[in-house]
Protein backbone atom coordinates (compact mmCIF):
# COMPACT_ATOMS: atom_id res chain seq x y z
CA UNK A 1 0.00 0.00 0.00
CA UNK A 2 1.10 3.66 -0.72
CA UNK A 3 -0.51 6.74 0.24
CA UNK A 4 0.70 10.02 -1.77
CA UNK A 5 -0.15 13.15 -0.33
CA UNK A 6 -2.44 15.64 -2.77
CA UNK A 7 -4.17 19.10 -1.58
CA UNK A 8 -6.51 18.41 0.92
CA UNK A 9 -7.32 14.69 -0.44
CA UNK A 10 -4.12 11.90 -1.55
CA UNK A 11 -3.91 8.98 -3.90
CA UNK A 12 -4.10 5.46 -2.53
CA UNK A 13 -1.96 2.54 -4.08
CA UNK A 14 -4.51 -0.69 -3.77
CA UNK A 15 -2.11 -4.06 -3.55
CA UNK A 16 -3.62 -5.05 -7.08
CA UNK A 17 -2.27 -1.78 -8.41
CA UNK A 18 -4.83 0.34 -8.99
CA UNK A 19 -5.47 3.69 -7.07
CA UNK A 20 -8.13 5.31 -5.25
CA UNK A 21 -8.56 8.70 -4.55
CA UNK A 22 -9.54 9.47 -0.43
CA UNK A 23 -9.86 12.26 1.50
CA UNK A 24 -8.72 12.50 5.38
CA UNK A 25 -11.65 11.93 7.60
CA UNK A 26 -9.82 11.48 11.18
CA UNK A 27 -7.46 10.20 13.15
CA UNK A 28 -6.65 8.79 16.84
CA UNK A 29 -3.83 7.41 18.41
CA UNK A 30 -3.40 4.83 16.34
CA UNK A 31 -5.23 5.30 13.73
CA UNK A 32 -5.97 7.87 10.76
CA UNK A 33 -9.34 7.19 8.68
CA UNK A 34 -9.58 7.96 4.40
CA UNK A 35 -12.97 7.63 2.49
CA UNK A 36 -13.98 7.60 -0.72
CA UNK A 37 -17.74 7.10 -1.83
CA UNK A 38 -17.90 3.31 -1.30
CA UNK A 39 -15.25 2.80 1.74
CA UNK A 40 -13.34 3.51 4.55
CA UNK A 41 -9.24 2.83 4.53
CA UNK A 42 -7.96 2.34 7.62
CA UNK A 43 -3.65 3.22 8.22
CA UNK A 44 -3.32 1.53 11.70
CA UNK A 45 -0.78 1.00 13.55
CA UNK A 46 0.68 -2.63 14.47
CA UNK A 47 0.21 -1.60 18.20
CA UNK A 48 -3.19 -1.20 17.55
CA UNK A 49 -5.15 -5.14 17.83
CA UNK A 50 -8.90 -3.59 17.50
CA UNK A 51 -9.43 -4.13 13.87
CA UNK A 52 -7.56 -7.56 13.83
CA UNK A 53 -10.35 -8.48 16.39
CA UNK A 54 -13.10 -7.68 13.98
CA UNK A 55 -11.68 -9.30 11.09
CA UNK A 56 -11.46 -12.41 13.15
CA UNK A 57 -14.97 -12.55 13.71
CA UNK A 58 -16.31 -10.55 10.27
CA UNK A 59 -19.17 -12.32 8.50
CA UNK A 60 -20.28 -14.36 11.57
CA UNK A 61 -22.38 -11.28 13.10
CA UNK A 62 -24.79 -8.88 11.25
CA UNK A 63 -23.72 -6.12 13.14
CA UNK A 64 -20.00 -6.14 13.15
CA UNK A 65 -18.28 -4.06 10.27
CA UNK A 66 -17.22 -6.21 7.23
CA UNK A 67 -13.29 -5.56 7.86
CA UNK A 68 -10.99 -6.81 5.21
CA UNK A 69 -6.80 -6.68 5.35
CA UNK A 70 -5.02 -5.08 2.99
CA UNK A 71 -1.57 -5.42 3.57
CA UNK A 72 1.30 -3.38 5.24
CA UNK A 73 2.54 0.30 4.56
CA UNK A 74 5.35 0.49 2.02
CA UNK A 75 6.90 3.73 3.76
CA UNK A 76 6.23 2.42 7.33
CA UNK A 77 6.07 -1.24 8.34
CA UNK A 78 4.76 -0.45 11.58
CA UNK A 79 0.98 0.40 9.95
CA UNK A 80 -1.54 -1.63 8.41
CA UNK A 81 -3.89 -0.86 5.98
CA UNK A 82 -7.76 -2.22 6.37
CA UNK A 83 -11.06 -1.43 4.24
CA UNK A 84 -14.70 -1.31 5.43
CA UNK A 85 -17.07 -0.33 3.94
CA UNK A 86 -18.57 3.46 3.92
CA UNK A 87 -21.39 3.16 6.92
CA UNK A 88 -24.22 5.77 7.28
CA UNK A 89 -24.23 7.84 10.59
CA UNK A 90 -26.36 6.80 13.16
CA UNK A 91 -28.99 9.35 14.55
CA UNK A 92 -31.97 9.89 15.89
CA UNK A 93 -34.16 9.11 12.92
CA UNK A 94 -32.49 5.68 12.48
CA UNK A 95 -35.47 4.05 13.66
CA UNK A 96 -34.72 0.42 15.47
CA UNK A 97 -31.53 0.85 14.85
CA UNK A 98 -31.63 4.10 17.30
CA UNK A 99 -33.70 2.68 19.80
CA UNK A 100 -31.29 -0.36 20.10
CA UNK A 101 -28.45 1.81 20.49
CA UNK A 102 -30.21 3.44 23.36
CA UNK A 103 -30.55 0.03 25.35
CA UNK A 104 -27.05 -0.96 24.75
CA UNK A 105 -25.38 2.87 25.45
CA UNK A 106 -27.75 2.33 28.94
CA UNK A 107 -26.04 -0.88 29.68
CA UNK A 108 -22.45 0.48 28.64
CA UNK A 109 -22.67 3.27 31.32
CA UNK A 110 -24.57 0.88 33.74
CA UNK A 111 -21.33 -1.73 33.36
CA UNK A 112 -18.90 1.54 34.24
CA UNK A 113 -21.32 2.13 37.47
CA UNK A 114 -20.92 -2.01 38.64
CA UNK A 115 -17.00 -2.38 37.66
CA UNK A 116 -16.26 0.56 40.28
CA UNK A 117 -18.64 -0.99 42.76
CA UNK A 118 -16.86 -3.73 42.60
CA UNK A 119 -13.00 -3.60 41.93
CA UNK A 120 -12.73 0.69 43.17
CA UNK A 121 -10.13 2.02 40.62
CA UNK A 122 -8.66 -1.34 40.05
CA UNK A 123 -11.42 -2.66 37.66
CA UNK A 124 -10.01 -3.92 34.50
CA UNK A 125 -11.46 -4.53 30.88
CA UNK A 126 -12.14 -8.18 31.79
CA UNK A 127 -14.36 -6.90 34.51
CA UNK A 128 -16.09 -4.50 32.57
CA UNK A 129 -16.90 -6.81 29.88
CA UNK A 130 -18.15 -9.35 32.24
CA UNK A 131 -20.56 -7.01 33.71
CA UNK A 132 -22.18 -6.07 30.19
CA UNK A 133 -22.41 -9.26 29.02
CA UNK A 134 -24.09 -10.07 32.47
CA UNK A 135 -26.57 -7.81 32.19
CA UNK A 136 -27.27 -7.43 28.20
CA UNK A 137 -27.47 -10.76 26.95
CA UNK A 138 -31.06 -11.86 28.70
CA UNK A 139 -32.78 -8.39 27.63
CA UNK A 140 -35.39 -9.73 24.88
CA UNK A 141 -35.73 -5.63 23.58
CA UNK A 142 -32.42 -6.69 22.05
CA UNK A 143 -32.21 -8.90 18.85
CA UNK A 144 -30.51 -12.08 19.46
CA UNK A 145 -28.37 -10.80 16.36
CA UNK A 146 -26.68 -8.08 18.50
CA UNK A 147 -26.54 -9.95 21.64
CA UNK A 148 -24.70 -12.28 19.87
CA UNK A 149 -22.18 -9.56 18.14
CA UNK A 150 -21.21 -8.12 21.88
CA UNK A 151 -20.88 -11.59 23.05
CA UNK A 152 -18.52 -12.06 20.25
CA UNK A 153 -16.95 -8.97 20.82
CA UNK A 154 -16.37 -9.41 24.42
CA UNK A 155 -15.18 -13.21 24.12
CA UNK A 156 -12.43 -12.32 21.24
CA UNK A 157 -11.65 -9.17 23.26
CA UNK A 158 -10.69 -11.87 25.71
CA UNK A 159 -7.81 -13.48 23.94
CA UNK A 160 -5.94 -10.16 23.52
CA UNK A 161 -5.56 -8.37 26.99
CA UNK A 162 -7.46 -4.94 28.19
CA UNK A 163 -9.70 -4.66 25.15
CA UNK A 164 -12.49 -3.08 26.28
CA UNK A 165 -15.93 -2.99 24.65
CA UNK A 166 -16.94 0.59 23.72
CA UNK A 167 -20.81 1.70 23.12
CA UNK A 168 -21.08 5.30 21.88
CA UNK A 169 -22.92 7.03 18.88
CA UNK A 170 -19.71 8.32 17.63
CA UNK A 171 -18.37 4.78 17.19
CA UNK A 172 -21.66 3.08 15.61
CA UNK A 173 -23.64 3.08 12.26
CA UNK A 174 -26.49 2.56 10.41
CA UNK A 175 -26.12 0.33 7.06
CA UNK A 176 -28.04 0.01 3.72
CA UNK A 177 -30.53 -2.13 5.59
CA UNK A 178 -31.16 0.03 9.01
CA UNK A 179 -29.15 -2.65 11.13
CA UNK A 180 -27.21 -1.32 13.97
CA UNK A 181 -23.05 -1.66 13.06
CA UNK A 182 -21.21 -1.74 16.37
CA UNK A 183 -18.48 0.35 13.63
CA UNK A 184 -15.47 0.52 16.40
CA UNK A 185 -16.50 -0.89 19.58
CA UNK A 186 -12.76 -1.76 20.87
CA UNK A 187 -9.99 0.01 22.67
CA UNK A 188 -7.08 -1.01 24.82
CA UNK A 189 -7.89 0.24 28.52
CA UNK A 190 -4.43 -0.48 29.86
CA UNK A 191 -2.74 1.79 27.18
CA UNK A 192 -5.51 4.30 27.76
CA UNK A 193 -4.48 4.71 31.57
CA UNK A 194 -1.01 4.32 31.08
CA UNK A 195 -0.98 7.44 28.65
CA UNK A 196 -3.43 9.26 30.98
CA UNK A 197 -1.20 8.62 33.95
CA UNK A 198 1.91 9.81 31.74
CA UNK A 199 0.34 13.12 31.06
CA UNK A 200 -0.61 13.16 34.98
CA UNK A 201 3.15 12.52 35.83
CA UNK A 202 3.78 15.65 33.30
CA UNK A 203 1.14 18.05 34.96
CA UNK A 204 2.22 17.19 38.61
CA UNK A 205 5.83 17.61 37.61
CA UNK A 206 5.20 21.43 35.77
CA UNK A 207 3.23 22.31 39.06
CA UNK A 208 5.71 20.98 41.74
CA UNK A 209 8.48 22.92 39.55
CA UNK A 210 6.25 26.01 40.00
CA UNK A 211 5.12 25.72 43.31
CA UNK A 212 8.15 23.88 45.13
CA UNK A 213 6.32 24.40 48.72
CA UNK A 214 3.55 21.67 48.11
CA UNK A 215 6.15 18.85 47.35
CA UNK A 216 7.28 19.38 50.62
CA UNK A 217 3.46 19.11 52.00
CA UNK A 218 3.44 15.89 49.75
CA UNK A 219 6.82 14.52 51.40
CA UNK A 220 5.13 14.84 54.61
CA UNK A 221 2.11 12.76 53.11
CA UNK A 222 3.28 9.93 51.34
CA UNK A 223 4.39 7.57 52.63
CA UNK A 224 8.36 6.30 51.95
CA UNK A 225 8.92 5.23 48.91
CA UNK A 226 5.74 5.81 47.31
CA UNK A 227 6.20 8.09 44.16
CA UNK A 228 5.25 11.44 44.39
CA UNK A 229 2.96 11.48 41.28
CA UNK A 230 1.09 8.10 42.39
CA UNK A 231 -1.10 6.45 45.00
CA UNK A 232 -1.56 9.03 47.58
CA UNK A 233 0.15 12.20 46.27
CA UNK A 234 -1.89 11.39 42.77
CA UNK A 235 -4.80 11.62 44.41
CA UNK A 236 -4.24 14.23 46.28
CA UNK A 237 -3.07 16.42 43.21
CA UNK A 238 -6.39 15.25 41.25
CA UNK A 239 -8.37 16.32 44.16
CA UNK A 240 -6.61 19.53 44.96
CA UNK A 241 -5.94 20.79 41.34
CA UNK A 242 -8.94 19.54 39.42
CA UNK A 243 -8.48 23.24 37.42
CA UNK A 244 -5.39 23.05 37.59
CA UNK A 245 -4.86 19.73 35.28
CA UNK A 246 -8.08 21.03 33.18
CA UNK A 247 -6.09 24.16 32.58
CA UNK A 248 -3.27 22.04 30.91
CA UNK A 249 -5.63 19.46 29.24
CA UNK A 250 -5.14 16.22 31.04
CA UNK A 251 -7.56 13.56 30.95
CA UNK A 252 -8.26 12.98 34.75
CA UNK A 253 -9.48 10.11 35.88
CA UNK A 254 -9.05 7.13 34.44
Amino acid sequence: MNLKRLPARAMLTLPNGSSVEVERIGSGRYTTAWRNNHFVYLQTHEDDRSKEILLRIDGEHLHIPRVERLEWDERNKKYEWYREPLYKPLTAKSGDAWKQFKILHKYYNGAYSEAMKRDSYRWDAYTFNGVLREDMENDDQLPQSLRDAVIALIDEAGDYGQYMVEITKKNSAVDDDGRLILLDPLFNLQELRDERQRILALAFNEWVARNPEYLKTLQQKTQPGEPLHGGTATANFRRTYKKELKRIKTFGTP
